[in-house]
């Protein structure tokens, strides 16, 4: 026989309405990078409308993720990993808007692909974690790892161009 659930702690509800949080307010960055991305290709800056916003998202990882680093409460661990997640959630719609740049007719196997390898990057933190927090005693390591491959999105960003240029709409 099955126990029956027990109600959750008036603590773990809350963990669980933060955690929530985190996920819907990161999830507006979708919405308002699309918005973003949109507003830069139509002023003249249009070449860079994918680039500035994915490196202000890489950014915005790093700077989440080198702050939880240090957050002392658990406030402000919350607010940190919010804003990594957001930053990081922001590099989403020009990452996909770029696969259509580059591959026109074939952006379904180039967007296939590039979900592929974010896929086997999701693998591979998920041992990543726990082997480091293991050898090290700390998380620190794998939020500092996490940063510095945001670091490495964010240059990478430098050099991302449409085949045959963007032309203005």
């Amino acid at each position: 026989m099955i126990p029956p659930c027990e109600s959750p702690s008036p603590s773990s509800s809350s963990a669980q309405i933060i955690s929530r949080m985190v996920i819907l307010i990161a999830t507006t960055s979708l919405w308002a990078t699309g918005l973003l991305v949109d507003r830069i290709y139509r002023s003249r800056h249009f070449e860079w409308s994918r680039r500035i916003p994915a490196m202000l998202g890489f950014l915005l990882g790093i700077v989440g993720l080198l702050m939880l680093t240090r957050a002392a409460t658990p406030q402000a661990a919350v607010v940190a990993l919010t804003l990594a997640i957001y930053g990081v959630d922001m590099t989403v719609p020009p990452s996909w808007t770029h696969c259509v740049d580059i591959a026109g007719k074939n952006a379904g196997a180039v967007s296939g692909s590039m979900n592929a390898v974010g896929n086997l990057g999701s693998f591979l933190s998920a041992f990543t974690f726990p082997y480091l927090l293991a050898k090290t005693g700390t998380a620190v390591t794998y939020f500092v790892l996490a940063a510095a491959l945001n670091g490495a999105g964010l240059v990478s960003w430098i050099w991302m161009r449409p085949a045959g240029g963007l032309k203005k709409a």
